[in-house]
């Protein structure tokens, strides 16, 4: 190294930096080959050749330092043991490049070989005035495989598969997951499942079949719940969030490992407890069914007792009339017409309206032209038969009463039909009541009527007049002209 005496103070100073700078790159290099985690042999040997490397740079910076400590003396006095320690290196670089290229195939563990060569004591004494050139070659052949090497890593360090890579891929995961030696001993702990035991406030524990016994049935922070599922254990945090736990094991290589993992079933717990929600409507709303099911039967018998109530009321009434006023005027009928009139009352009273209604109004008619009463129509009924038909029993409560009680002779019954529906208005003859006062027979014309949608008036003024309407759509209006 006595060599470099020749060399000018700036020289030697700028050969120092790029040692130094030589050895922080290697380092560098060193740094993030530990800190890329990749498993194999090759790479442990490849590790064991970036330190005898940068512990090459080291020696090199001390040589130079110990150049630049003897300059104002002119003469280098070097110890065995740093003899030694330069052919000790020289040793490792050798060894340990020749592994790591025959696993990797990387030809800069073996360009740095020859480059080492330079570091030995027999080399510099042989080569004499041109040994700080190779020095000068050897520093700038090594700051070329570290770069290059630094460049390297740093690539796979962002696009390779490495254990640091696993763990961050492991880290994203939703589901919490821990890995353990069937001693308890932690292995692997994701961040999901961090968070977790933070939540449960089990960080402190680090044996984790601690951790399972505590989980399964060991006290719980306030505002945590465990749910009752006999299979697996689930557990229902502060906020609402529902986690299941899995336990397994593993075997590899013959060593038995325990694992753990935490699933987050949030939404299948909602979603399973709105079915049970609506489950139970459900069974409700099915027993109400039943019930309702079991009153049909009374519903129908009363609607059919209403319905023959309302038609006794008014056939009857029609004969009552009928009979009142043949009393009135003193002129009794004969006997055989009062037999075949309570004939055909017992019809009526046995059988529904099953004829034509322009026939049923035509028999009206004639049954009260019989006692002297002139019931006439003005238009036409219907072709609808629900509303004929609802048509004709207005008619007919409406007669009778105007005979019963306003002692009518004429009835005049008008039938129209609107854009909106029909109107039908009922006046008579007779003598107007003081006050309107509905009974049972008003009663039932209106349910009837309303029934199908309509609406009843009753007036007393200028006279008594009975106004229904019966609204229809001229969809399913038969009578409507579409011309």
């Amino acid at each position: 190294m006595s060599e470099f005496f020749f060399f000018p103070a700036s020289a030697r100073l700028l050969l120092q930096l790029a040692a130094l700078a030589g050895l922080v790159l290697q380092l560098c290099v060193c740094v993030m080959l530990f800190y890329r985690g990749a498993f194999g042999e090759h790479r442990f040997y490849n590790k064991l050749l970036e330190i005898a490397v940068a512990l090459q740079f080291a020696l090199g910076e001390c040589l130079l330092e110990l150049v630049e400590f003897n300059a104002p003396y002119g003469v280098i006095i070097v110890g065995p043991r740093l003899c030694i320690l330069r052919y000790l290196l020289f040793g490792c670089v050798v060894f340990f490049g020749i592994f790591s290229f025959f696993r990797q195939r990387d030809p800069w563990d073996i360009v740095c070989i020859p480059a080492a060569a330079v570091m030995l004591p027999f080399l510099e004494r042989i080569s004499g005035a041109i040994f700080p050139f190779l020095f000068i070659a050897w520093l700038a052949t090594a700051l070329l495989r570290g770069a290059a090497k630094l460049v390297r890593l740093s690539r796979e360090l962002r696009h390779g598969l490495s254990g640091l890579s696993v763990k961050e891929a492991v880290d994203q995961l939703p589901a919490g997951i821990l890995f353990a030696q069937d001693t308890g001993y932690i292995l692997l702990l994701n961040l999901s499942m961090q968070k977790l035991l933070s939540a449960l406030s089990l960080t402190a524990v680090r044996d984790a079949r601690e951790i399972l016994r505590l989980l399964q049935s060991g006290a719980l922070p306030d505002g945590i719940e465990r749910l009752p599922l006999k299979e697996r254990i689930t557990i229902k945090l502060a906020d609402g969030a529902v986690w299941q736990f899995v336990q397994g094991a593993i075997a590899i290589n013959g060593k038995h490992y325990m694992e753990l993992y935490a699933l987050d079933i949030t939404s299948h717990w909602n979603l399973t407890a709105q079915l049970a929600m609506k489950k139970t409507a459900l069974n409700a709303h099915k027993l109400h069914l039943l019930e309702m099911l079991g009153n049909i039967e009374e519903i129908r018998y009363q609607k059919e007792l209403q319905e023959q109530k309302t038609r006794v009321h008014d056939v009857l009434g029609q004969r009552i009339a009928m009979l009142q006023r043949a009393l009135r005027e003193e002129h009794m009928p004969a006997v055989d017409l009062l037999i075949s009139d309570i004939d055909r009352l017992m019809q009526e009273l046995r059988s529904a309206e099953t004829a034509p209604p322009e026939h049923v109004f035509a028999d009206l008619a004639a049954i009260f032209s019989e006692i002297g009463v002139e019931l006439y129509l003005e238009g036409s009924l219907p072709k609808r038969i629900d509303i004929a038909c609802c048509m004709n029993a207005v008619i007919r409560e409406s007669v009778t009463n105007a005979v019963r009680h306003g002692f009518a002779s004429k009835v005049k019954a008008h039938c129209e039909k609107t854009a909106e529906g029909w109107n039908l208005t009922i006046t008579n003859d007779g003598r107007k009541p003081e006050q309107l006062i509905e009974g049972g027979g008003i009663a039932g014309m209106r349910k009837r009527v309303e029934a199908l949608g309509g609406t009843l008036c009753i007036s007393i003024e200028p006279r008594f007049t009975v106004a229904a309407f019966f609204r229809e759509e001229h969809e399913n209006d038969p009578d409507f002209d579409r011309r």
